[in-house]
């Protein structure tokens, strides 16, 4: 490296703060891959061997300095530029070193007034090139034909591309970007190095156009047009490099319509290419998706890919979306300027919102990689984030009818059409490409009807053997209709179809029975296991359940444009996919009933979760040699996140109990990074012949969360979480433990709900409030939505003042007579409805609530918290309203109380800020209380206690009152008996 380079490592963190810095993080496109960072590697960029790129840097005199941080911490200087799947950085001789995108985590534009200053000069550029008459495409001619995409127009009258011998004109747009007249100039147009027009060009001012047309006979073969601007030497310009413009001549046409604010707003600032123009920084663009393409290289496309795009005209408009002008502009890009002609574009860019002064800098500077992937959507791939699903959208069930909590992230995200970045295309999509080289577009995803004619599965037992009789149940990715965007059967809870295993283990996916139909480009859909496929993939996912004996289910995706990969390599009669699961063979040991989740003490950086199971019966048994422990991260399937062992326990007679202490979880990295960390603990037992048995029940830690309240319906309890991450209900009973859970909304479109205060209506129904959303929203047993109060219609909700509505409910309690009592946290009240949900009335309007956020019933008693949990008062609600009865003393961070049958006072809170939170006890004493003990722990039922919260009345069967709370991480249930005076 030459000493005269701006090009420093700097093995540290630079302090210096900077004017006009634009900062982008590129690991936020898409999680790091499974390999780790390599060193950075030296080399020619992409697109600067071939021709693709065009640019030269010739600014080194004015030092610049952007930061470029490495994903091993160390740093880079120079001018950086995105291209492709790299970052260049340009020293002061124009020399680029081209790192891989993947090893860079951060950018730094660090442009100062030295940048962007407008130099006094000309700069001739070449702003695009028209070719006459355009190629046409499908756009506007595609429709929806039972469920498939037919065409509207007979493909064989659209033109692609001239015949030979025709006469085509290009046109070249020359522009002065400039901010002084251009001298007189040469221009020398040329095909494949063969000249065919050279004109000479009068001066321009700055911001003026001109155009020279030449003809042409086109040659079936012909490669490239280059038009050459040769100024006098004696007038020297800001860029030389955007005097040679190449492009080439079967590249598909993009039409760029451009609001005039944007084009003004450019000429504001240099953009990433150093010049002051839109027309510029849009070439920049496209010839960076064209590099993209030439490094989407695989076994099947071992040149990358060939097809090319290129900028055919940009037409400026005052509002490109003003509905007038939308329809204007609209017209002119079809054949004959008419609405309905064929269109001239294989894809069109709108670049509508002018960016404010700030944004600028970071929009010019940047490749916009939103609008490249929108590009390839209309050259016919499709957007591979939809198969992206959360837990909320499977309607599939376990054994016991409760929804499932999985969900898909597309495994490999770092591509285009999944994350918009510098990634290269997959190879499905770049096979795709090269197959329909200078086609018309319009038709989308009609690659994903080239699947094998088979497609089966295989499943494996604990021990590697094919496994018999193990029901698989079918759901998919619905793309439209009652169930769009959810997975699911026939039905809600119905998958698509229910079969076993051969004695092999296997089983033929069924096909689904679709039209047959073939696309112009010779793509056939048939009967296949995903049906009709949607033509942008919104269905291409299947979702596997795999039940076998009494062990864990399992759940397995499968995408379509995994099984269209496997055909194009090769697997066109049948593909196989193996699926190995942790069922138990045939004469396998029991399984242990549980596994269960405890930590003792409770101090999160030191204390490990401990995975703890019973032998049980199976104690005096000489047959159990040892014990699996084994961990599984994530909501996702087992196919992304199997089951991985993480310890082995050899029997230790005579202790009933074993246990296995670990960490907490393990965050899944690389591919698998978009999953959260909640994790599942399970153990299997193994006897002397080496024989395993399935899975226990496993024990499930949330991960990152906080226990906010619970409720006790029936035989379990429902607790609500507070923090980041898919889970944000949990399910707890006797036998099971703690588990995610997970309610469903199908009748409210657009509602994504929040979750905070909870409770059972007198219905049977679960209520919780919504902060986020400002409501209430109601539960049937099977955890689906069936009513919003207030009714909404658009999302998210809006807050209110008026009676009946609410600011950040956050808490809610039922009483005997049905009547609902609403914490209406940020309007500082107290409402209560009937149990139609109709406002009738607050509580004591003259108690002065600051932000109540716990509200609890119990012996027709109200008690309600407030001031962030420093005070609690007790209301008398068995008459027509309530009725002040006393307030308990100063407390801190206090939450739901309850009041036993002889008037004593529980809740969960502390006396002091440096005492630990506990379960208070407070006897009457006037409209006040006396404090009376911190429930010793020997008197709580079902375990310790820690830092609980949202205690809940329940009566159980034998009439006794019971106060339920929910301890902190990792949120097991306790109780208390009220009205229990010790000894």
């Amino acid at each position: 490296m030459r000493t005269n380079r701006l090009l420093t490592r700097v093995a540290g963190c630079l302090a210096c703060l900077y004017a006009g810095i634009v900062a982008v993080r590129l690991s936020a496109q898409a999680p790091q891959t499974d390999a780790p960072a390599s060193a950075p590697t030296v080399a020619l960029s992409a697109g600067v061997a071939d021709g693709l790129s065009g640019y030269r840097f010739e600014h080194g005199g004015r030092a610049f300095a952007d930061l470029v941080t490495l994903a091993d911490g160390s740093m880079l200087l120079g001018k950086a530029m995105e291209w492709a799947d790299q970052v260049l950085i340009f020293g002061v001789d124009g020399t680029p070193e081209a790192i891989d995108a993947t090893n860079v985590e951060r950018i730094e534009y660090r442009r100062l007034a030295r940048h962007r200053a407008k130099p006094d000069r000309p700069d001739l550029t070449v702003a695009f090139i028209e070719r006459l008459p355009r190629d046409q495409s499908l756009h506007g001619k595609v429709i929806q034909e039972d469920g498939v995409s037919r065409l509207a127009t007979d493909p064989g009258k659209v033109a692609s591309a001239p015949r030979p011998g025709a006469t085509v004109t290009f046109r070249v747009n020359v522009l002065n970007a400039g901010w002084r007249a251009s001298a007189d100039t040469t221009c020398r147009i040329l095909i494949d190095g063969n000249e065919i027009k050279s004109a000479r060009l009068g001066p321009l001012e700055p911001g003026a156009t001109t155009t020279i047309d030449a003809t042409w006979a086109w040659q079936e073969g012909a490669k490239v047009i280059r038009v050459e601007l040769a100024a006098s030497d004696a007038a020297p310009e800001i860029n030389r490099w955007n005097n040679t413009f190449e492009d080439s001549l079967r590249a598909q046409a993009v039409a760029v319509v451009v609001a005039r604010s944007v084009l003004e707003r450019f000429r504001s600032s240099p953009n990433a290419v150093d010049s002051f123009c839109v027309e510029d920084w849009v070439q920049y663009q496209l010839r960076c998706l064209n590099a993209l393409f030439a490094r989407s290289v695989y076994p099947t496309t071992p040149a990358g890919v060939t097809e090319r795009v290129r900028c055919d005209r940009i037409v400026v408009v005052d509002d490109p979306e003003d509905a007038a002008q939308r329809e204007q502009w609209e017209a002119g890009l079809r054949q004959g300027g008419k609405a309905d002609g064929l269109a001239e574009y294989a894809a069109i860019m709108i670049f509508d919102r002018a960016p404010s002064d700030d944004s600028l800098n970071y929009a010019a500077l940047k490749v916009d990689w939103e609008r490249l992937k929108n590009v390839c959507l209309q050259l016919g791939l499709v957007d591979l984030m939809k198969l992206d699903t959360r837990p909320d959208q499977c309607l599939a069930t376990d054994r016991n009818g409760r929804y499932v909590n999985r969900q898909h992230l597309y495994p490999w995200p770092r591509t285009l059409m999944h994350t918009p970045g510098g990634f290269r295309l997959t190879e499905i999509e770049s096979a795709y490409l090269n197959r329909v080289v200078g086609r018309p577009r319009g038709l989308q995803g009609e690659y994903l009807y080239a699947l094998p004619s088979k497609i089966r599965v295989v499943v494996r037992a604990n021990n590697g053997r094919p496994l018999e009789a193990v029901t698989i149940d079918a759901y998919q990715l619905h793309g439209k209709g009652e169930y769009a965007g959810m997975i699911a059967g026939v039905g809600a809870r119905d998958p698509l179809y229910s079969a076993p295993t051969d004695a092999l283990g296997s089983l033929t996916l069924l096909d689904q029975e679709t039209p047959e139909y073939t696309t112009p480009n010779g793509y056939s859909l048939r009967a296949n296991p995903f049906g009709r496929i949607a033509s942008d993939g919104s269905n291409g996912l299947l979702l596997l359940k795999l039940a076998h004996g009494t062990g864990p289910e399992e759940f397995h995706f499968v995408r379509v444009v995994d099984c269209a990969l496997a055909a194009l390599q090769g697997s066109r009669d049948e593909m196989v996919i193996d699926i190995r699961t942790r069922f138990a063979a045939h004469e396998t040991p029991e399984a242990q009933a549980s596994t269960a989740i405890l930590m003792d003490p409770r101090d999160p950086p030191r204390t490990p979760a401990t995975a703890v199971w019973y032998m049980g019966s199976m104690r005096p048994s000489r047959q159990v040699d040892e014990f699996r422990v084994f961990r599984r991260t994530s909501l996702g399937g087992e196919d992304i996140a199997p089951w991985q062992l993480v310890a082995v326990k050899r029997r230790e007679d005579p202790t009933s109990w074993l246990r296995y202490d670990g960490a907490y979880w393990q965050p899944l990295a690389g591919t698998r990074a978009g999953y959260s960390a909640d994790t599942f603990f399970a153990v299997s037992t193994v006897d002397r012949e080496g024989r395993e048995s399935a899975l226990a029940s496993p024990g499930f830690l949330a991960c990152q969360k906080d226990a906010l309240k619970l409720a006790i319906h029936r035989d379990h309890a429902i607790i609500t979480l507070t923090g980041d991450g898919p889970t944000q209900l949990l399910w707890w009973d006797g036998q099971v433990g703690t588990q995610p859970y997970g309610v469903r909304n199908l009748r409210f479109p657009g509602y994504r709900p929040a979750f905070a205060g909870i409770a059972i209506n007198a219905d049977g129904r679960v209520v919780i409030t919504d902060p986020v959303n400002h409501l209430l929203a109601f539960y049937d047993d099977a955890g689906e939505l069936t009513e919003l109060i207030p009714p909404r219609e658009a999302w998210p909700g809006f807050a209110s003042d008026e009676p009946g509505e609410f600011y950040a409910p956050w808490d809610v309690a039922v009483d005997e007579s049905g009547r609902i009592y609403v914490a209406d946290f940020a309007n500082d009240r107290v409402q209560i409805l009937d149990g139609s949900g109709r406002f009738t009335g607050l509580v004591d309007e003259s108690a002065g609530f600051r932000g109540p956020h716990a509200v609890a019933v119990s012996n027709k008693h109200l008690c309600v918290t407030d001031r962030d949990g420093s005070r609690c008062r007790v209301y008398d609600i068995s008459g027509d309203s309530p009725v002040f009865v006393r307030e308990i003393p100063r407390l801190f961070d206090a939450d739901r109380a309850l009041v036993g049958r002889e008037g004593r006072v529980y809740l969960t809170g502390r006396l002091a800020p440096k005492h630990d939170i506990g379960v208070l006890v407070f006897n009457p004493d006037g409209d006040g209380a006396r404090f009376d003990r911190v429930e010793a722990e020997s008197k709580i039922d079902m375990g310790k206690v820690y830092s609980p919260r949202g205690m809940y009345f329940f009566i159980n069967a034998l009439g006794d009152d019971y106060g339920y709370f929910v301890n902190s991480f990792p949120f097991d249930v306790r109780r208390v008996r009220l009205d229990y005076t010790p000894p």
